[in-house]
C-alpha cells in the first residue's frame, strides 16, 4: 500500500509541474562581456562583445547615450548572459576608432542582461 501511494505522489508531482518558458519567442542567448568606452574622448560607446570575438550593438531606447551607459554600468565589464532580439538593422560604433563603419555591427533589443 504504502508503495502504491508512493507512485501515485510521485507521478502527481511529476504531472503537476507546469513548465513555462520565459524565453519570448524570437530570442536568443549569448554570454559575453559588455564594453564602455566614452565617446566624447574617441572611445567607441556602449557594445556587447560575445565569448566567440562578435560584437553586439544595443538599440538606445534611452534619451541619450550615457543614459544607456548608466542604465547598463554595474554590467560593464563582468561577464554575463544576453537574452536579445535581432532587429535586423546594424550600425556602428561611435568614437574616433579605425575604421568605425568599415564592419557593420548587428543591432539588437535587450530582453535581458544578467551577471553569469
Amino acid at each position: 500500500m504504502r508503495i502504491l501511494f508512493f507512485l501515485a505522489l510521485t507521478a502527481l508531482l511529476f504531472f503537476s509541474c507546469k513548465k513555462n518558458s520565459t524565453v519570448p519567442g524570437g530570442s536568443q542567448t549569448i554570454s559575453g562581456n559588455l564594453r564602455y568606452s566614452d565617446p566624447a574622448v574617441d572611445g567607441a560607446g556602449l557594445f556587447y562583445e560575445e565569448d566567440n570575438g562578435n560584437l553586439l550593438l544595443f538599440k538606445n531606447e534611452f534619451s541619450d547615450l550615457y543614459a544607456q551607459y548608466l542604465y547598463y554600468k554595474d554590467l560593464v565589464n563582468v561577464h554575463s548572459r544576453l537574452m536579445y532580439t535581432a532587429t535586423g538593422d546594424s550600425s556602428c560604433l561611435l568614437g574616433m576608432v579605425p575604421g568605425p563603419c568599415a564592419h557593420k555591427i548587428p543591432l539588437v533589443e535587450v530582453k535581458s542582461l544578467v551577471k553569469q
